[in-house]
């Protein structure tokens, strides 16, 4: 087959024009990965099956530069921040490291190393897809209480309360 498409994170600034949009472009994504991860975690034989075609997807990708993805990731984050109006990231790191980790909680145990899913014992991929699964049905519902001008809809109802 033909290897899969290597997304980059690329510059904040060049895609901050389609923003307006990722909800409803990560929304499509977040289904169509519910419906295929569901089925699969339903049938063992599947989940067997999905463990060896990930192991030959990863055999089939060229390995991705990790530290220009890191670097990448990191300053499209504080990009972001910046551009959201998000205060002193720079100096209040535990607030947002608390934020983010709430955002991604772990799904595999904090031990220092990156999961290997194409080896790893088939109960332990599976609680941790189960959890993925989980985590990111909580980011499609969050983003439904986006609303259409960019603004998160519990600030309306917090700007409400404190202007009584």
């Amino acid at each position: 087959g033909k290897a899969p498409r290597m997304a980059r994170w690329g510059e904040y600034s060049v895609e901050r024009p389609l923003l307006h949009d990722v909800h409803k472009r990560a929304k499509h994504d977040f289904e169509y990965l519910r419906k295929d991860l569901v089925v699969k975690l339903a049938d063992r034989e599947l989940m067997v099956q999905e463990q060896q075609n990930l192991k030959k997807s990863m055999e089939m990708i060229p390995a991705p530069d990790r530290d220009r993805a890191k670097q990448e990731m990191g300053a499209w984050i504080a990009d972001y921040f910046d551009d959201a109006g998000y205060p002193m990231w720079e100096t209040q790191t535990q607030i947002y490291k608390a934020m983010l980790m709430t955002a991604f909680p772990p799904i595999d145990a904090l031990e220092g190393k990156k999961p290997d899913y194409t080896t790893m014992e088939l109960s332990r991929w599976e609680d941790a897809l189960t959890k993925f699964l989980s985590i990111m049905d909580e980011h499609l519902t969050s983003s439904q209480h986006h609303v259409s001008d960019g603004n998160y809809a519990g600030a309306t109802w917090l700007n409400k309360l404190l202007r009584r």
